[in-house]
């Protein structure tokens, strides 16, 4: 018998833990709250399918449903489930099905309310899954714990951070053609595009008797977490117009996997498993584990909704919205005093508050940046009168002084290669990418050696902000542990251990996440930083496509968003570049002594523009319109982000048109009379127009950009 065995009402949301009273096992259902009341009476078995008359004369028809465990496991050695599963899932082998319900209990501390279930399997192996509920809040955070009580060493192959399973309790059967999965790809400077594909299209139909396992699964595998797949997913009943999903902390390699063996889907995710990320931990008795955290939820809504709530758990910046000048794209690699003197003037007048000096700060005439990094020696040929000094005149400018920084690797041409135990290995040799080897942060000496020359460096040139940049991947795994995913999982724990020490240690310090751009783009990482890098996309015709795609991924007040401009750009290169800005927090490079005083104005302009509206920027929430761009290359089209303060007094606008606009432009607006258009900023004069609760856009031409402020009468 299956029934439920507990509820609780967390806000806006309903949890329901779900018995299997023949099994013992116990499962998770989650729900917006007062939907609970809409579930209909579902099917118990397949009786109903003509197909399946024959087991009648086997003694009784295949279940619809059942309980999935509520955490997942599988152990060396122990049995591997059936129905097709081995080679694309772990899940519900004998050790998950052993997982007998013990007892539950529920503490509140402050504004915080944990529910702890504990489960153990007849060998002594114990599991206790948390399941937290902050105040306020939309969203539940969710881990497990495994407790070797055994006699013996277990090799714990698989530990899921979260699972949710009875995915749609809307739907009295399977729900054919009902369910969208949404997920977020990832490739360099391509960051975020939206997949958004029917059930079917992915093969998660369930089979005629329930008996063969649909399963996708995916995630990366190695030290840039965001490479392939954001660690994000979401399932739509579209019928209903509800959504699952979640969100899960992935420094390293992870894993997301949809499964499907019944009427419902279910849906798991955490450290990447023995099968797909070359991973297993060996427990002693005694010994404890942790998986990673999640964030999971169910929202009346579609994606939109499901982000803006998921993100929501991502800290805020602790600085205001203050725009940093990054010099890369001016000297591309080789900065110099004599170079970035001259910007100086410009970057202050223009009301930026950080200067950031970027790569190659260190590099000798003739050395390359990627090649020398691993030293950090200040180059003598760049800075004559050495880098103190220099800053000392970005701080006599009134601005603070940056640094860049790529702590985890070095390059083939560095001196600390003499260190070759530093190193990490794989298979007893060290691993090297490009030009590139990785330091071995579970090493002391290592993480020693790094603090005496980046403490050193801070201290002495009174740096405020550092870019901490990541440019390879380690790929599966290291020597020196249980697997090679441990080893990564190890080191990776150590890198982030590293960066809060930093933050620790220089708590005015504003750190900067940059991994080739996005490819640390995920909840860790994020909220283990002030600000991250949105892309690698410089001065490229995607820069507003990617900033609005991560509206969905990452707070705007944390994301970065790069204005390369240009003494040749034209006043509608400008504004287009400056108008993606407000996607995000302000980052102006290029060759800014170089331009014009009337394109000064413009920059100045939109930095004040941005100013007044950092505050939408910080609170708010986003809803993208437009067309779906195809070719982020050659982008047709055009889109709009209109971002609601939290009070829904204020709207901020961001239009963008690409190639082949139409000349005119309509977004849909509620309540529109209420408002009135208070700033714009825009080159094209557009002529805009208010028709029932349509906002009508004129006079649009291709590649420009605009930004439109509206707030609510009194």
């Amino acid at each position: 018998m299956k029934r439920i065995y507990s509820q609780f009402n967390l806000g806006s949301l309903i949890v329901h833990y779900i018995l299997d009273e023949d099994t013992h096992i116990m499962g998770l259902r989650i729900l917006p709250a007062r939907f609970d009341e809409d579930i209909p009476q579902h099917r118990e078995d397949l009786s109903a399918q003509p197909e399946n008359h024959f087991f009648r004369d086997w003694g009784g028809y295949p279940d619809s449903w059942n309980v999935e465990p509520l955490v997942l496991i599988s152990l060396s050695g122990s049995e591997r489930a059936g129905g097709f599963s081995q080679g694309q899932t772990m899940r519900n082998g004998k050790a998950a099905q052993n997982l007998n319900y013990q007892f539950q209990e529920k503490e509140i501390i402050d504004q915080k309310t944990i529910i702890k279930t504990v489960m153990q399997t007849p060998l002594g192996v114990q599991v206790k899954h948390y399941l937290t509920f902050h105040e306020e809040t939309e969203y539940l955070r969710c881990h497990s714990e495994i407790i070797n009580n055994s006699s013996e060493i277990i090799g714990l192959e698989l530990l899921s951070s979260f699972t949710m399973g009875f995915i749609s309790p809307f739907q009295t059967d399977d729900g054919p053609g009902k369910y969208k999965i949404h997920r977020f790809k990832s490739s360099w400077s391509s960051e975020g595009r939206h997949i958004c594909e029917n059930a079917e299209d992915l093969d998660l139909d369930s089979s005629w008797c329930n008996h063969g396992v649909n399963c996708e699964r995916f995630g990366q595998l190695g030290s840039m977490p965001v490479r392939r797949w954001f660690p994000i997913v979401g399932i739509e009943d579209s019928e209903k117009g509800i959504t699952w999903g979640a969100h899960i902390e992935a420094p390293g390699s992870w894993q997301m996997e949809i499964y499907r063996k019944d009427d419902f889907f279910h849906l798991s995710g955490g450290q990447a498993d023995r099968d797909f990320g070359h991973w297993i931990k060996n427990l002693s008795p005694g010994d404890s584990f942790c998986s990673g955290k999640a964030s999971i939820t169910s929202v009346k809504g579609g994606i939109d909704k499901l982000c803006n709530v998921l993100i929501s758990q991502q800290k805020q910046n602790r600085q205001h919205m203050t725009p940093v000048f990054n010099e890369w794209c001016t000297s591309w690699g080789k900065p110099s005093a004599e170079k970035l003197t001259p910007l100086l003037e410009r970057v202050e007048n223009m009301g930026a508050r950080y200067f950031v000096i970027d790569a190659g700060w260190y590099a000798d005439e003739g050395g390359r940046w990627e090649m020398s990094q691993g030293d950090w020696n200040i180059s003598k040929d760049l800075f004559p009168y050495g880098l103190i000094e220099f800053c000392r005149t970005i701080r006599a400018k009134g601005l603070i002084p940056g640094i860049w920084f790529e702590p985890e690797v070095v390059g083939e041409n560095a001196n600390i290669l003499k260190n070759r135990d530093w190193l990490v290995h794989r298979d007893e040799k060290p691993v090297k990418s490009g030009s590139r080897f990785f330091l071995d942060f579970r090493k002391e000496e290592v993480r020693d050696y790094l603090k005496s020359k980046l403490y050193q460096l801070i201290r002495e040139c009174r740096i405020g902000y550092i870019k901490i940049d990541y440019n390879e991947t380690i790929g599966p795994g290291c020597d020196g542990d249980d697997s090679p995913g441990e080893g990564l999982r190890k080191h990776l724990s150590e890198v982030q251990s590293f960066y809060r020490e930093l933050q620790e240690e220089f708590p005015y310090l504003i750190i900067e996440n940059c991994s080739s751009g996005g490819h640390r783009l995920e909840p860790s990482f994020i909220n283990n930083s002030d600000i991250s890098s949105f892309s690698d996309a410089h001065e490229t015709k995607n820069i507003p496509i990617i900033a609005a795609n991560l509206h969905n991924l990452i707070t705007p007040s944390k994301s970065l968003v790069w204005a390369v401009v240009h003494p040749n750009d034209d006043t509608q290169r400008l504004y287009y570049s400056l108008a993606a800005t407000f996607l995000g927090r302000i980052c102006i490079s290029g060759e800014i002594d170089k331009l014009s005083e009337n394109q000064m104005s413009i920059i100045s302009d939109a930095i004040n523009f941005h100013s007044d509206a950092s505050h939408i920027i910080v609170d708010g929430e986003s809803h993208r319109f437009g067309e779906s761009v195809t070719s982020y290359k050659d982008p047709h089209g055009w889109q709009a982000l209109i971002r609601y303060s939290r009070k829904k007094n204020e709207v901020l606008i961001i239009l963008h048109t690409f190639k082949d606009s139409p000349n005119e432009i309509f977004l849909p607006f509620d309540n529109l009379e209420e408002y009135r258009m208070i700033r714009e900023l825009t080159c094209n004069k557009m002529i805009v127009e208010y028709q029932n609760d349509l906002l009508k856009f004129n006079k649009t031409s291709d590649f420009s950009g605009s930004v439109f402020l509206l707030k609510r009468r009194n």
